[in-house]
Parts: C-alpha cells; sequence; structure tokens
C-alpha cells in the first residue's frame, strides 16, 4: 500500500477530509487559499497546513506536485526531509 495513503488513513475523520481536500487542491494546482510555506534549506519543498495536518511535497519545475509525506505535527516531522 502506498505509504501517503497508509499516512491518510491514520488520521482522524476531521483530519482526513481537509487532508484529502487539500491534496486534491495541491494536485490540480488551485493553491489559492492554502496555507503554504517554503521549507527552509530546500528549494522545491513545501508543507501544508491543513488544519492540525502538515502536508509536505515537492513542485519540481516542470513536472506534477509529488506528495512526500503526510502527518500530524511533531518534532520530528521537518527533521529528515
Amino acid at each position: 500500500m502506498d505509504t501517503i495513503k497508509k499516512s491518510i488513513r491514520k488520521l482522524q475523520r476531521a483530519d482526513r477530509v481537509k487532508a484529502d481536500d487539500a491534496i486534491e487542491r495541491i494536485r490540480s494546482g488551485n493553491l489559492v487559499g492554502l496555507n503554504i510555506l517554503k521549507i527552509a534549506g530546500s528549494k522545491f519543498t513545501f508543507r501544508v497546513r491543513a488544519g492540525n495536518v502538515r502536508i509536505i511535497y515537492v513542485l519540481n519545475p516542470n513536472e506534477d506536485p509529488q506528495i512526500i509525506w503526510v502527518g500530524y505535527r511533531s518534532e520530528k516531522t521537518y527533521r529528515d526531509i
């Protein structure tokens, strides 16, 4: 099973709905209204805050966005990126 889908399944129902909506908007390119920040020290990596959930994705030029992590914010969230 895809690790992103597995991570989304572990979220609480309300957070899962918010995360699914944010991921669909990232993939469609409709980023208006999303809480997006660039990850420090990385050129193409961004994070989206959807309620209590963080979605980390890579946006390379001329490519579709690639979701690399979905989950609740913790001290280890941004450590391995």
